[in-house]
């Protein structure tokens, strides 16, 4: 059983510094003498401080890795028949190897065989899951509670290989793949960055290639101190601070988390918490920016009466448009009119996701039922 690991440097190969655990309750991350501020392990760790100790649960940093939900109950499962004893750093030990980054672990093995991506595009049983879930387990270094998995997938011409990150759904969200994949096109519409997706033949998967490979990315919930267990604790003027203090050009920036804010509130996403927003930055974090958007899903479709995960102005409420606007003026530093022409921007691509859903039921039948629950929902809201 691991109780220590060295970290290293993605670029220059070398050790940075070593995380252990000195008891069951106390979680220690040393760096090594004279590493520059620009090799350090992250944003929220910078290599100003030597030691930095976290008690109960490993640092936010390290947590972020750490499955919830129906991978993390796998993952304890297997976990602790094998170990007879269980904690967060055993199964951040299983999981270093699916940390692709400017960071790699001493303790990470050999690539699995890649599959066929067109395979998975064609099987998308329940059971095939599982199957791509225990072959790539310990690549599955993902949070959030909905089932899903990295696979290494071959391109055709098998000179290369990408990871991609196959969700899909149980009974309890039915469809939240085709849910997805259209609010994610929503924000494709309105200008977003999102990752390239796709949807298997059948709608039970949705794809999504990876875009953390070996680039800086950390969740903003990390930079707030947030892990696991309270992400859904502060507010969007929090994020708002963050991306202001740390990304390198914050205007820009501010600007495109406005534009996502308004969309998951005209959609209705009552699931973006401090774990749904993340900053990227390169190999010597020379450049530090939002992350594409992820995880856009309308919620209140499953639940009737949810709200945002996080305050704003202090309450936790579908806000209106004079409200968003006036969080855009004074939280994202956007004048008057910018923040007023986002939001008409965002509201015509929610009626452009109407239209959209309108003719993809034509030809899928079998989403209708939902969809026309999230069709009057989104009329509502941008009413």
């Amino acid at each position: 059983m691991l109780n220590n690991m060295n970290i290293f440097a993605f670029k220059k190969n070398n050790q940075i510094g070593k995380l252990f655990n000195s008891n069951p309750q106390k979680y220690v991350f040393e760096y090594e003498e004279g590493i520059p501020l620009e090799d350090s392990i992250s944003l929220s760790m910078p290599s100003t401080e030597r030691v930095y100790i976290s008690t109960s649960n490993l640092h936010p940093f390290f947590d972020m890795f750490i499955p919830e939900g129906y991978l993390f109950e796998i993952f304890k499962s297997l976990i602790h028949k094998k170990e007879g004893v269980i904690d967060d750093f055993i199964i951040f030990s299983y999981l270093t190897k699916g940390i692709e980054g400017r960071i790699r672990f001493d303790n990470a093995k050999h690539a699995e065989e890649p599959i066929d991506l067109d395979f998975i595009l064609e099987n998308d049983s329940f059971d095939v899951f599982k199957k791509l879930l225990y072959m790539f387990l310990n690549k599955n270094a993902l949070s959030g509670v909905h089932p899903k998995t990295i696979v290494l997938v071959k391109d055709k011409l098998q000179v290369s290989t990408k990871e991609y990150i196959v969700k899909t759904h149980g009974d309890e969200f039915p469809f939240l793949t085709e849910n997805e994949y259209i609010c994610m096109n929503i924000a494709k519409h309105i200008g977003l960055e999102i990752p390239d997706i796709m949807l298997s033949k059948n709608k039970r998967f949705l794809i999504v290639k990876r875009f953390d490979t070996n680039m800086g990315f950390e969740e903003i919930g990390v930079l707030l101190s947030k892990t696991r267990f309270n992400k859904y604790d502060g507010s969007y003027e929090q994020i708002a601070k963050a991306i202001q203090k740390y990304t390198t050009e914050p205007y820009e920036e501010l600007k495109k988390f406005f534009k996502l804010l308004v969309l998951d509130y005209l959609i209705r996403n009552g699931d973006a918490h401090t774990k749904n927003f993340g900053l990227m930055y390169d190999l010597d974090m020379k450049s530090i920016k939002l992350s594409p958007a992820y995880d856009i899903v309308c919620t209140n479709v499953y639940i009737k009466d949810d709200k945002p995960a996080l305050n704003m102005h202090n309450k936790k409420v579908w806000f209106d448009k004079k409200d968003l606007i006036n969080f855009g003026i004074e939280q994202c530093l956007l004048a008057s009119n910018e923040a007023t022409y986002i939001y008409q921007e965002v509201k015509e691509g929610v009626s452009w996701g109407i239209d959209y859903l309108k003719n993809y039921i034509k030809e899928h039948k079998a989403f209708e039922e939902v969809a026309k629950r999230m069709i009057d929902i989104w009329e509502e809201a941008i009413a």
